[in-house]
């Protein structure tokens, strides 16, 4: 059993054509159908009417589950979230997706389909960025590529994609990790560089990105801080 996990705050109708686009699609379709699949919707913190009824319109589908967190509790508490109920119910693997429409379907079952090839316990879609990428985006990947990579001199090609695939074996370290907002995100690939492995996919940004959460200058200064900190903690364990 796979879990398909995908953490929502503030959803718009690219939640439901993401979701219409999974059951329409012949891949996905056998998985459901099948009992092979379990999309996990975490509702983080939605109470507007607006955002409650886009959650509606999805709730009754077949193989599909809505996890709510009480309040707003950040992109990276939910993902751990989705990964807990996978852990506790014994499922093989997860493979998160944005809400937002930035992952087409076809890279989806493509980090899914190389992950069974390969066998590979940690994979990651990883974008191409080009001038044409919006500045914010740019920026805040960018950034966070070069401070990992004087760091831990390690380098990535993409360090804030969220279409991944994690294995089982990985649950218990992700489980371990503290933080809940997308510094989450930074911290899971340090941890996890060890199994590394990426497959390239189509880079999307709607509306020239303008409607993510993501806030370049706030939550980049927080992402720094926290692989910082990630990394005096490694050193002080490692010495």
């Amino acid at each position: 059993m796979i879990g398909l996990s995908i953490p929502t705050y503030r959803p718009t109708h690219e939640l439901v054509k993401l979701i219409d686009k999974i059951y329409l699609n012949k891949y996905f379709n056998f998985l459901i159908t099948n009992n092979k699949i379990k999309i996990l919707i975490i509702d983080d913190g939605n109470y507007d009417i607006k955002h409650t009824s886009i959650l509606k319109q999805i709730a009754k589908k077949e193989s599909l589950k809505i996890i709510k967190n009480k309040s707003n509790m950040g992109q990276g508490y939910s993902i751990k979230k989705s990964i807990k109920y996978a852990n506790d119910n014994n499922f093989d693997s997860v493979i998160c997706v944005d809400d937002d429409g930035q992952h087409h379907i076809d890279d989806i079952i493509k980090v899914i389909e190389h992950a069974n090839t390969n066998k590979s316990f940690f994979v990651i879609g990883v974008r191409k960025f080009t001038k044409n990428i919006p500045k914010r985006s740019f920026f805040g990947n960018k950034l966070t590529l070069i401070i990992i990579s004087i760091l831990f001199n390690y380098k990535f090609q993409d360090a804030t994609s969220g279409l991944r695939f994690y294995h089982r074996d990985t649950f218990a370290n992700l489980l371990k990790i503290k933080n809940n907002k997308f510094d989450f995100q930074l911290i899971s690939l340090i941890s996890l560089r060890n199994f590394y492995d990426f497959v390239y996919i189509k880079t999307i940004y709607l509306k020239g990105n303008t409607h993510s959460r993501f806030k370049p200058y706030k939550d980049s200064v927080n992402i720094i801080i926290e692989i910082i900190k990630y990394r005096i903690t490694t050193l002080i364990f490692s010495s």
